[in-house]
């Protein structure tokens, strides 16, 4: 999970209860969607080069936009509280490197494949629920809740300040070592991405 969706957990989990009534859903690699895979895939068979791969044996749902919908949709129908977070019910996972020679052979394209290895933050698997998580009841039209810990209100404001600060300063530097330390201090470092979702501040 990236850092900055981590933190907007946080925010709903903090949140009183008769603030808002809001939920939050955790999702895969939804097909066709900004950030997916499939469309750089697309673009580099198109161009005739090697298609890339960080690594063989690295896994991820990819749900298609009319399940992501229908998740969202039952999430926003079964909520169970405010702040409340829930994920979905999938199937198994795909091998990145499958859906690529998928998409080649579609093509009918003779592209060779590369691996990259894996980055800063990059997993093998794609996890849903931490070790410090908790799966509540059984799933619900597809979605499933969990229990999530907070974080106290008045440690939540100051850390969001201290990232507003260094937004406000343009600092990429401590934005990130302070979005780091929030990510390390709320779930594992295997459940958490070490590299935030503002890549725009990165020069």
């Amino acid at each position: 999970m990236g850092t900055s969706k981590r933190l907007a957990e946080l925010v709903l989990l903090s949140m009183p209860a008769s603030a808002a009534c809001m939920g939050s859903i955790r999702l895969g690699n939804v097909l066709g969607s900004e950030g997916s895979v499939v469309p750089r895939f697309l673009e580099q068979i198109a161009r005739g080069g090697l298609v890339t791969v960080t690594d063989p044996d690295v896994e991820r749902y990819f749900p298609t936009m009319e399940e992501t919908v229908q998740r969202v949709l039952a999430c926003a129908a079964s909520r169970l509280g405010d702040g409340a977070i829930a994920i979905p019910v999938t199937g198994a996972p795909i091998r990145i490197v499958d859906l690529a020679r998928y998409l080649i052979e579609q093509a009918v394209k003779d592209v060779e494949i590369t691996h990259t290895g894996l980055g800063p933050g990059d997993k093998l698997q794609e996890q849903f629920v931490s070790d410090r998580e908790a799966v509540l009841g059984s799933p619900v039209d597809g979605v499933q809740w969990i229990d999530s810990p907070g974080v106290p209100e008045a440690e939540l404001t100051a850390g969001l300040a201290e990232l507003n600060t260094a937004l406000d300063d343009t600092n990429p530097p401590q934005l990130l070592t302070d979005s780091r330390a929030w990510c390390g201090s709320t779930s594992p470092a295997h459940f958490c991405s070490s590299q935030p979702s503002f890549p725009w501040l990165i020069k």
